[in-house]
This record gives C-alpha cells, sequence and structure tokens, in this order.
C-alpha cells in the first residue's frame, strides 16, 4: 500500500519510468521463457543419446563374450562396443541383420544400431574361433519400455523337429568316426540318388534312419551297411558322401541353408 500511495502520489515523470520499468521487465520475462521453451522444445526433437553396452571377447574355454548384461528398451540406440582380447571372431545378433565385421586380435569395433522389437536375441560367433566354437552365445534382452518387466520370449522360429534334448550330453565330446577328405558335392549326391531309387523320398531314408538325432558320420555308416539301400554300400568313400550332402540338404530344406551362408562364410573365411 506504500508503495502504491506513493507511486500515485508521485510525479508524472516518475510514474513514466516505473511503467516503462515495468514492460522492460515483462519483455525479460517473456524472453526469458521462449528461449526455455525453444530448448525444451528443441531437445525433445534431438535423438536420444544411444545407451552403451560393451563386451570382452575371450576364447570359448576362457568364456567368450564377457560383459555385463545386454538389456535394452525397444526402439533405443545402442552403441556396442566390442574389444577383442584373445581369437578371432565375428557377431551376428539373431533374426536382425546387426552383424560386425571380423574382430582381430586386440582390436575394437563399435556397432550403433536400434534396438529391435522385443524379445531375447541370440548374440553367436560366426567365425570359426576354435575348440568349443558353439559355445560363444550371449543373449541380448530388448523389453517394452511400455511394459518392461513383461516376460520375454526368444525370437526364433518354431522348432523344426522334436527332439528330447534331455537326452543329450552337449558338454561331452561327441568325436565322429568318420569324416570326408573333401569337400562333398550335393548335386552329384542327386544324381546317384536317381540312379539308385528314384521311386523313394529321401526323407523318409532319412526318418527311417532316427532323424534329426542322427549324426552325418552315423548316417554315412549306415549307408554302407544293411541299413540303407542295398546298392549303396557299393558306392566308393567319395559318392557316398556326396550322397549324404544330397539327403542332407533335401531334409534341411532351402530356407534353413540360406540361414546358415553367414556362419558358413565365416568359417571359410578363417580356413583358407
Amino acid at each position: 500500500m506504500t508503495t502504491l500511495r506513493s507511486q500515485l502520489s508521485a510525479s508524472p515523470v516518475q510514474r513514466t519510468h516505473f511503467t516503462r520499468l515495468l514492460v522492460r521487465l515483462t519483455a525479460a520475462l517473456l524472453v526469458t521463457w521462449g528461449a526455455l521453451r525453444f530448448a525444451g522444445d528443441w531437445r525433445e526433437m534431438l535423438p536420444p543419446s544411444p545407451v552403451d553396452l560393451a563386451l570382452h571377447v575371450y576364447l570359448p574355454v576362457n568364456g567368450g563374450w564377457v560383459g555385463e548384461p545386454l538389456r535394452v528398451e525397444s526402439g533405443q540406440p545402442v552403441r556396442l562396443t566390442i574389444k577383442t582380447v584373445e581369437g578371432a571372431h565375428a557377431l551376428r545378433i539373431a533374426r536382425t541383420d546387426i552383424a560386425s565385421d571380423i574382430l582381430p586380435p586386440q582390436s575394437v569395433q563399435v556397432l550403433d544400431f536400434t534396438a529391435p522389437t522385443p524379445g531375447r536375441y541370440v548374440l553367436a560367433c560366426t567365425l570359426w574361433c576354435g575348440r568349443d566354437h558353439w559355445r560363444m552365445r550371449t543373449v541380448l534382452e530388448v523389453v517394452d519400455p511400455t511394459d518392461p518387466d513383461a516376460p520375454l520370449q526368444y525370437v526364433q522360429d518354431a522348432p523344426r523337429y522334436a527332439i528330447p534334448w534331455s537326452g543329450f550330453d552337449i558338454d561331452a565330446p561327441h568325436p565322429a568316426a568318420v569324416w570326408p577328405t573333401q569337400p562333398a558335392d550335393a548335386t552329384h549326391g542327386a544324381a546317384i540318388w536317381q540312379s539308385l531309387a528314384a521311386s523313394a523320398h529321401p526323407a523318409q531314408l532319412l526318418d527311417d534312419q532316427g532323424w534329426p538325432q542322427i549324426s552325418p558320420a552315423q548316417l554315412y555308416q549306415a549307408l554302407g551297411s544293411a541299413h540303407g539301400l542295398p546298392s549303396m554300400a557299393a558306392l566308393d568313400e567319395v559318392k557316398r558322401w556326396a550322397l549324404l550332402a544330397f539327403l542332407w540338404q533335401s531334409k534341411i530344406g532351402a530356407d534353413v541353408l540360406a540361414q546358415g551362408e553367414p556362419s558358413a562364410a565365416g568359417v571359410c573365411v578363417l580356413s583358407r
């Protein structure tokens, strides 16, 4: 009240000065508010910062992929730093197109990608890195940002075969009794099949031998015994492996073979 009375009793010059000061203060507040609003909107327009993940890569016997749990939100930018400690490797995230180049020993590679749809994704090594290469597996968990506690399922096709996994000891050595001395030619094997059993279906022969629980080495031995077609026992080693390659491919299917091509290419790179 005292200030208001003093302003009312002030001279016109004083009142004009006070009005100008009030206008300037209001303008400054509006400019500040506008700048803060613009900065907030601008930050919302910027892409979110990537979440940083890291993996150290060792030989399978020493742990393979080593690091903190890999867990991100779907749609989130991800920066995965891969530090190879020992061995040569290559990384691929199953059911995506996310893959590294070859990872030489003592190298660092960074993968930038956007986290896919929610689920559990297998990370595998696609370059033959030595004994127990098949153990080079870990998992990327991608959660729904609106429901991060929802259960996650592996992102994969439905099982192609009913396999009683409880009957297998995957940690025990399973050395093959026989193996080909040169790459088997499935095309040649198809011609051999037609000459031996044109009326039979290759899938039926494999089913009779216990597919998918029979190994290639076991099937090779079966083809040379009474368990196969009688005429197969007379085939030499090269022809029998060629026939086996045809039978195996005809059972697996072209789609599965196409999925395995990147891994096969990685193996061939190291074996040359």
